[in-house]
């Protein structure tokens, strides 16, 4: 039996899914993570925290297995390493390559990514959200890689 899945925004926010019928949605939440990051002077060469939020729409996996499901810790390591790996301007160019990591994990359907710069305007917390699926137009020319 096929499954579709979509990626919808709910409760008002980007970054949040929905799943249609008997949909299998995998998150993180709050997920706290040390970047290089920024546009501005005094933002490059430090290390600034970030927050992540992460659902994903999934396929059902085939047997009880983790080797069949999306790891989530897995994908919290590659978002820490994506954070570790180099500098990035935007916020919104890292949640754009959080998406691909994510689509680039088996099973997965569609991303919606949140993040949280909570000492950009203190004491507001500027955010990105970018919502993508397996099926959508690739981003790379927007994302540096």
């Amino acid at each position: 039996m096929s499954m579709q899945l979509a990626i919808l925004p709910a409760r008002g926010r980007l970054g949040w899914t929905q799943a249609e019928a008997d949909g299998i949605e995998v998150f993180i939440e709050n997920l706290e993570i040390a970047a290089h990051i920024g546009a501005h002077a005094h933002e490059r060469g430090a290390v600034q925290a970030l927050r992540v939020d992460v659902r994903l729409s999934v396929t059902e996996p085939a047997i009880d297995r983790l080797d069949h499901a999306v790891d989530y810790a897995e994908l919290a390591d590659a978002i820490r390493a994506l954070g570790r790996r180099e500098h990035i301007v935007l916020i919104e160019t890292f949640a754009a390559r959080v998406a691909d990591i994510c689509l680039g994990m088996s099973g997965v359907l569609g991303a919606a990514v949140e993040i949280r710069k909570p000492r950009a305007l203190p004491p507001a917390t500027a955010g990105v959200g970018v919502v993508r699926t397996a099926s959508g137009s690739s981003r790379s020319d927007r994302c540096g890689h």
